[in-house]
Order: C-alpha cells, then structure tokens, then sequence
C-alpha cells in the first residue's frame, strides 16, 4: 500500500511537471489520471466514478494533500470572473519526489506523455 501511494505521487507530479506551462487544473489533473488509467492501463489502484465533471476518485484529493504536505506540488486558488479554480504546479521537492519512484516513473514517460500530448492543451470543459 505505501508502495502505490508513494508512485501515485511519483505520477502525480510527473504530469504536473511535464504539463504545458508546468502547471494543471484540479479537474485537468483527474481527467488525465482517468485517461492514463483507462486508456493507457496503467493501474495506479483508483477506482473512478462518473461525477458532475466527468471521472472522479476523491483518492487523487487526498494524494494532492499529501504531495502537498512534502512539497513534491504547489496548490493555489486562482479568482476567475465565473469563480475560482486551482492552480496545481511543482514544488521544491517534486524532482526528489519523482526520484524516490524514478524506475516506475521512466516506464511509464511514454504514456504520461501519450495523455499531455493528447489532451494537455484541453480546458476542463474541453474535456468532457
């Protein structure tokens, strides 16, 4: 269990560091997560459901928090005219995060960029 937990963090930050203009949505983050579960197979143990805004698993909130807590991202809140959004983007210790997983994380670049290069220019709403 510590062993997923610690690559889905690796993974996490990896899409956030390799997103364009290093930094990803809330919304973005777990659209891609779902399209490089679904389409990619890459079993990273979430299980999602279809919610308001397409596939969701509060496990990705939750390895969000814990990224944060090690600084591995950088979470902030943007102010739009329509509302607000998060802002997710690397920390200081998002290299160090990545190496603690570096083997799983190289085996699975290829896909990670499979899902930027396909959906990373898409908004949220694009993406459902």
């Amino acid at each position: 269990m510590i062993q997923e937990i610690a690559r889905r963090i690796a993974i996490l930050t990896r899409i956030v560091e390799k997103a364009p203009g290093a930094q990803v949505g809330r919304t973005a983050l777990m659209k891609f997560l779902y399209f490089i579960t679904a389409l990619r197979g890459l079993n990273l143990g979430y299980r999602f459901t279809l919610y308001s805004y397409g596939p969701f698993d509060s496990a990705v909130l939750e390895d969000s928090r814990l990224r944060r807590n090690v600084d591995a991202v950088r979470v902030r809140t943007e102010i739009y005219r329509s509302g607000y959004g998060y802002v997710i983007e690397p920390g200081a210790a998002a290299s160090r995060t990545i190496g603690l997983e570096a083997d799983f994380v190289a085996a699975h670049d290829v896909d990670i960029d499979w899902v930027l290069d396909q959906f990373g220019n898409l908004g949220s709403a694009e993406l459902e």
